[in-house]
């Protein structure tokens, strides 16, 4: 167990620095898009069509990439006045329970935005002549990060538990 969790935190440790850098680009085009969109709406008085969608995409796409970098550190919202209460090893199994229901709850996600993924690659976005199945794909990719560093977690806390 020690091996698989060594070898999940060394995938985790190279991936990270290329979500960081997707989440910083996806902002930058949200960014850039949503400011080109004022400045040719209100001032140059000629809107251009395209930058409200492509604001809408880079904000989801950035959404999904900051939710795989929190996910590795726990600083995914939560309550913690109950659950700092509990003892240490009470502590270890409740996340180990929560974790769970996560690789659950992302699996659904990778199936179906897989499935969802595949349905969108016959439609396109018509301002930009896209297939909206790239848009789409961040999803369970995204996904598939998340259940690896889920799956690193809890991991983690079994180690934790069999040290204590």
């Amino acid at each position: 167990m020690r091996v698989l969790f060594d070898i999940l935190s060394f995938i985790i440790k190279k991936i990270n620095p290329f979500l960081v850098i997707c989440a910083l680009l996806a902002s930058g085009i949200m960014s850039t898009s949503v400011i080109l969109g004022i400045l040719t709406r209100y001032i140059l008085f000629t809107p251009l069509a395209w930058t409200e969608e492509i604001a809408r995409y880079a904000m989801v796409a950035m959404g999904f990439f900051g939710m795989t970098i929190v996910l590795d550190k726990r600083e995914n919202v939560r309550i913690d006045f109950l659950f700092n209460k509990f003892p240490i090893v009470a502590r270890k199994i409740l996340e180990i329970v929560f974790d769970i229901l996560i690789i659950v709850f992302v699996s659904t996600l990778i199936y179906q935005g897989y499935l969802f993924t595949i349905e969108a690659k016959n439609h396109s976005i018509v301002i930009l002549g896209v297939s909206m199945m790239y848009f789409y794909m961040f999803l369970p990719l995204c996904a598939s990060v998340m259940l690896i560093k889920v799956i690193k977690r809890v991991l983690g806390n079994f180690l934790d538990l069999r040290e204590k």
